[in-house]
């Protein structure tokens, strides 16, 4: 598998993107699959918790609980669901490629509406 981490600069604003690859494209072992689909599960349940006024650990928290709950918490032998899943669901992003609100359990704001 490959990881990309990658982003831009358009007018002083930053973007910042990661995509996940079997190599060669396509080939991927039905471990690879289940795991995409646990991913994109997780996705969802994170998706469906964002709204206006959210906090954002709990956004965070909507999506360790899907990773940790499959394969009877066997992702989290410890019971800790941090030990395992490291990595923040995601982060605020502008003019500096990681601003706060960062979606994890660290402690950050809640969602806002959107501004333009």
């Amino acid at each position: 598998m490959i990881l990309i981490d990658t982003g831009g600069e358009l007018h002083g604003y930053q973007s910042d993107i990661s995509r996940t690859f079997t190599f060669p494209i396509g080939q991927n072992t039905a471990e690879q699959r289940d795991w995409w689909e646990l991913v994109k599960a997780a996705q969802n349940a994170s998706f469906a918790a964002i709204k206006t006024g959210a906090r954002a650990t709990d956004i965070d928290a909507a999506a360790r609980d899907v990773i940790c709950a499959a394969d009877g918490g066997a992702n989290c032998p410890s019971g800790d669901m941090y030990a395992t899943f490291t990595h923040r669901l995601g982060h605020g992003i502008g003019l500096q490629v990681s601003l706060m609100t960062c979606r994890s359990r660290r402690p950050g704001g809640n969602i806002a509406p959107a501004r333009y």
